[in-house]
């Protein structure tokens, strides 16, 4: 991979990453970054914030060979706005979640939500939730799974829930065993299909 192939992945890993915030809270999280670089002196975080559709080069007082940081920052409160719209069709991905009472977690001739669980050696929310969109998606063939179906399977075993939806959001970013791009379709990538039919380790069969 070169450098440009490099910078558009990190690119795209930011701008979902991202996506979620409003313009001030991805405008600090740029600035941060920018410290954390020595791209912008540290006392510039002490002078007067501003919206990240008011950043400017010269307003900052930012070196010369940090401008790709105002573009790309330009360029992730763009996506966020469109991501807006989108979410708008789809569904909020931080509607708050809730307890589905007619989900079937003893569903008849399969194996039981409890039964699957118990297979693992589970140790993070990030295999719980692999494990529960799996089960969701494979086992019960849930047609359209949303963060509320995952929030059922936790509260279904009686295990502290996580914050939603970021815990998914983790999920997908760390691990790569889930899609989220839209919370009310979420299903497992063929990174988590692997990993839970494969991986021994991870297994509690012999």
């Amino acid at each position: 991979m070169n450098e440009k192939e490099k910078e558009l992945k990190a690119f795209n890993q930011c701008a979902d990453a991202l996506s979620s915030l409003d313009n001030k809270s991805i405008f600090k999280v740029f600035q941060l970054l920018s410290v954390h670089f020595e791209f912008i002196p540290n006392n510039v975080l002490n002078e007067k914030k501003h919206d990240s559709s008011q950043l400017h080069h010269k307003s900052l007082n930012i070196p010369a060979n940090s401008e790709d940081i105002v573009k790309l920052s330009e360029k992730v409160s763009t996506k966020t706005e469109v991501g807006a719209g989108k979410a708008k069709k789809k569904g909020s991905a931080k509607s708050t979640p809730t307890f589905m009472v007619d989900l079937d977690f003893l569903p008849s001739g399969e194996e039981s939500l409890d039964d699957f669980y118990k297979k693992f050696k589970v140790v993070s929310n990030q295999e719980r939730n692999l494990i529960f969109i799996y089960y969701l998606q494979e086992v019960m063939k849930e047609p359209a799974i949303t963060i509320s179906h995952v929030f059922s399977c936790y509260k279904h075993l009686r295990l502290k829930i996580p914050s939603f939806p970021q815990t998914l959001t983790d999920t997908k970013h760390l691990k790569g065993w889930i899609e989220t791009a839209n919370f009310n379709e979420l299903r497992v990538t063929r990174n988590g299909s692997n990993y839970l039919e494969h991986d021994k380790p991870f297994r509690n069969e012999a």
